[in-house]
């Protein structure tokens, strides 16, 4: 059977946008919360769809999703990883895949 670390960041950035969003301006999904999601058309949901469908068992780490606004602060992508790699580390044998559904567009510069 495929174990498959479940993990997402979406966020639309506007750089024309001042300041931050921060960890407050996201909605943060952690554990089986991620697995609760089937039905509500993300891309989220869809994995777990598809996982159910195939046989895999999930290790869901965490969802974090905000509306689109400024560039997103260091603490979000660091809650991110953070997530990740402590639900990576509760394994007790290794993965087989990760999934991971990111939509994290940088800041231009010129």
């Amino acid at each position: 059977m495929k174990r498959v670390l479940l993990a997402g960041l979406y966020h639309e950035t506007h750089t024309f946008l001042q300041g931050l969003t921060h960890c407050v301006d996201c909605e943060i999904k952690r554990g089986n919360e991620l697995i609760e999601s089937p039905g509500e058309g993300s891309p989220l949901a869809g994995a777990v769809e598809s996982a159910r469908r195939f046989g895999w068992e999930l290790l869901p780490a965490i969802d974090v999703r905000a509306m689109a606004g400024p560039t997103v602060a260091d603490e979000v992508v660091q809650t991110f990883w953070m997530r990740c790699n402590a639900r990576y580390g509760k394994t007790s044998t290794a993965c087989s895949s990760f999934c991971t559904a990111l939509w994290f567009p940088s800041r231009a510069t010129t």
